[in-house]
């Protein structure tokens, strides 16, 4: 009996235990992770990856815009400012020296070829005369007769000496005397001068671009002084005012072989 009322006891226990176990469980509510967050991190400086261009569909037809059109009357303004603008001029070269009339040999000598010229007098005559009418642009007045060899040596003061110490500005000479078969100095007695072979010219001024005539006189031009030291080694012998007394009114310039060193006065 006591047995029985212990199961008995036993038997409500049992049944709500068993109801508790078939009841569903409640789903478990869903857990959110949140992701690190990264304090004080840097932001990068890397560029996004470029998107893949997409080719354009096969017979797509691309349109390009043509520029405006050309104002008209443009053309012409152009032209107008483009004459009007200031034009540099062209540099001028010296002109050409060609061999036409030119004697002994160089371009710039300008005149004619003589005769040879003979004479009694012992000293004087020339065997290959030339009458020069200019030399490097530089006219003679009147044209002088001489050899080649003070011909020459005429040009290479012309162009050295005597145009650069009157600044370029000399047009003419003008000649007192080239070739004379006379005594030296005119002086009776006196050897033949070197005149009379034709190795020496006498000149009494320098006529400019601007007409002015610069004479030989007592009281020597400056430009004049500076031209005759110039020449001394061109020419063998030169003589001017104050030399001698003879030469107070022209400049002697002589390539004659005295011997010796170039003699300038």
């Amino acid at each position: 009996m006591r047995r029985l009322a212990l199961v008995l006891g036993l038997l409500p226990g049992l049944a709500l235990a068993q109801s508790a176990d078939q009841r569903p469980m409640p789903k478990p509510a869903a857990v959110v992770v949140a992701a690190p967050v990264q304090v004080g991190a840097a932001p990068s400086l890397r560029p996004k990856a470029r998107p893949f261009a997409q080719a354009a569909p096969v017979g797509t037809t691309w349109t390009v815009p043509r520029p405006p059109k050309r104002p008209k009357g443009l053309e012409l303004q152009e032209e107008i400012v483009l004459a009007s603008a200031p034009q540099a001029e062209p540099e001028q070269k010296p002109a050409r020296q060609t061999m036409k009339g030119a004697v002994c040999g160089r371009a710039e000598i300008k005149g004619q070829a003589l005769a040879p010229m003979r004479s009694t007098t012992r000293g004087c005559g020339i065997a290959d005369p030339v009458e020069v009418s200019s030399i490097a642009g530089v006219t003679f007045s009147p044209a002088p007769t001489i050899n080649c060899a003070e011909a020459a040596a005429l040009s290479d003061w012309i162009t050295g000496a005597l145009q650069p110490a009157f600044n370029n500005q000399v047009a003419a000479l003008r000649v007192a005397d080239s070739y004379s078969c006379r005594p030296r100095n005119n002086v009776r007695g006196n050897p033949v001068s070197v005149h009379g072979k034709g190795e020496a010219i006498d000149l009494s001024a320098v006529i400019l671009t601007n007409g002015k005539a610069v004479e030989v006189k007592s009281r020597l031009d400056r430009r004049w002084q500076k031209a005759r030291k110039a020449g001394c080694g061109t020419f063998n012998v030169i003589l001017g005012p104050g030399s001698d007394g003879y030469h107070e009114t022209h400049i002697h310039l002589d390539v004659s072989q005295h011997g010796g060193d170039p003699y300038c006065r």
